[in-house]
């Protein structure tokens, strides 16, 4: 049994050496450390107004990262530089499939069997269940969600050990994770999204489907900028601004550094 395998079936995984305990999060106890470096893939489809490695990258501190943009077809690098990949959100939906996001499955698919650490926000999120468990995992919204929301956590992680239960965010989806089936393991939920966080069995491999690394003004500028880039939502967007209050945890800071706790190799 490979170290991916024993961290989906709950047996303990063990370094290189076969020999050296992990725990919950992916700590090797005793291991010399991997030198951390992030991947991270940036799936913004119009980087001149939607950045979210900026977002996430404000929080990585001193750890080093490379940015490959799956969108505009850049090549992706071998993975084995990398101890944490992070997949960002995006413009784009699984509703209509573009040709990056095989290549960006296959990068998944590749990361667990390697035992990296990995995290997916929103569509990143939703790309984790897309290419580790299949598509029909994946639909359009049955509530969509825009504003800030309560995140109720319903199952204890090391992930957000820090954050108060619930916790609050923003969020702006029209797709979902359903369902999600074995080994996943959903950790937070609310009335409009059963999969708001979601683990892939014991593997340091977490799916957020919020997008807690955009602070409120941010957040108030995209809604803003959506009105013109998004007609159809038009009356929804006005209507989150007017009426949305702002509740945000600062979640973003300490959920990457838990991420980037886990899976020292």
């Amino acid at each position: 049994m490979n170290d991916a395998s024993r961290c989906l079936h709950g047996v303990g995984r063990i370094s290189t050496d076969r020999n050296l305990p992990i725990d919950s999060i992916g700590v090797h106890a005793y291991a010399v450390p991997m030198k951390k470096r992030i991947l991270v893939l940036d799936n913004a489809m119009d980087r001149s107004a939607f950045r979210p490695v900026d977002a996430w990258s404000r929080h990585f501190g001193k750890v080093p990262f490379d940015t490959v943009h799956l969108p505009s077809g850049e090549s992706i690098p071998a993975l084995d530089r990398y101890s944490h990949i992070l997949l960002t959100d995006s413009e784009a939906s699984f509703r209509k499939s573009e040709p990056w996001f095989a290549a960006e499955a296959d990068v998944v698919r590749q990361a667990v069997e390697l035992d990296r650490s990995v995290l997916g926000s929103s569509f990143g999120h939703q790309m984790l269940a897309w290419a580790l468990s299949g598509s029909t995992y994946v639909r359009h919204s049955r509530i969509p969600e825009l504003g800030w929301v309560a995140i109720d956590i319903v199952r204890t992680d090391p992930l957000f050990a820090a954050l108060p239960n619930p916790w609050h965010a923003f969020t702006s989806h029209k797709d979902e994770v359903v369902l999600p089936p074995d080994p996943w393991r959903i950790l937070a939920s609310n009335s409009a999204c059963a999969v708001q966080v979601m683990r892939y069995g014991n593997c340091p491999v977490w799916g957020i489907q919020s997008n807690p690394e955009i602070p409120p003004d941010e957040a108030k500028s995209q809604m803003e900028s959506g009105l013109e880039q998004y007609p159809r939502y038009a009356q929804q967007i006005r209507q989150t601004i007017i009426d949305s209050p702002v509740r945000d945890d600062g979640a973003a800071p300490h959920l990457v550094q838990a991420f980037l706790k886990s899976n020292h190799l």
